[in-house]
């Protein structure tokens, strides 16, 4: 399968197959949800350092502006190996995160009022 991701195809179908024919590790299925978890927790404190330098040096967010975005990517990478480690469509982890986040939003607006 040669399922090259570029400008034109984006969806995620495509991208997760992407993702799961560029991952360098070799082991049983438990193993590789195991190493896509702690690549996705490296990845975010990368994210999570950049921030922490803007606050630091009381920088403007746009002086890391790239470096954020490369390491979000690497995020999203991560998290599509997890979903794959989990046999589950980076699809359906969205429908079930706006699922759970608009009872969430639309429950405490409604008990606000």
């Amino acid at each position: 399968m040669d399922s090259v991701v570029s400008e034109e195809t984006t969806e995620l179908e495509d991208y997760q197959a992407w993702v799961a024919e560029t991952t360098s590790f070799t082991g049983d299925n438990q193993a590789h949800l195991v190493w896509s978890c702690m690549g996705l927790g490296s990845e975010a404190g990368e994210v999570q350092g950049e921030i922490e330098k803007i606050l630091r040096k009381k920088e403007p967010v746009s002086s890391r502006h790239a470096k954020l975005v490369d390491e979000l990517g690497d995020v999203i990478w991560y998290a599509a190996s997890v979903a794959n480690a989990l046999g589950v469509s980076l699809d359906e982890v969205i429908e079930l995160n706006i699922t759970k986040i608009n009872k969430r939003v639309y429950r405490e607006n409604t008990q606000q009022a």
